[in-house]
């Protein structure tokens, strides 16, 4: 329980790109070409860099977490309900993102602890 906790920030940050983020754009932006265009830099661009970096912060503070990958995976779930679709290839290329930022997070917390014990 205290580890769902510490992942709660995190979760509001992937909860917020892939819902949150698709209906602000068509709420905000009145052009029909640049709303379109963002949404698509989002699903694209905006998400894997999302997932790489939470999952390298949250990995680099505390350490590797199996249940946030899953919370990741539903995370992206919730998907379906602001595109009105899902596509299984995007939300592996964001777990997979995901997991490379968690690796690097690992190797640089692994990294920074070996180098202040020298």
């Amino acid at each position: 329980m205290r580890d769902f906790t510490k992942q709660i920030p995190y979760l509001i940050v992937l909860l917020f790109f892939n819902m949150g983020f698709n209906p602000l754009i068509g709420f905000l932006v009145k052009d029909e070409l640049l709303a379109k265009s963002l949404m698509v830099n989002n699903i694209l661009l905006y998400l894997p860099l999302i997932y790489f970096l939470v999952f390298l912060t949250y990995t680099y503070r505390h350490r590797y977490s199996l249940p946030l990958a899953i919370w990741g995976i539903i995370v992206f779930c919730t998907s379906i309900l602001s595109f009105g679709e899902m596509i299984l290839l995007y939300g592996l290329i964001y777990n997979l993102a995901g997991q490379l930022g968690a690796g690097i997070g690992f190797l640089l917390n692994l990294w920074i602890k070996k180098k202040k014990s020298t």
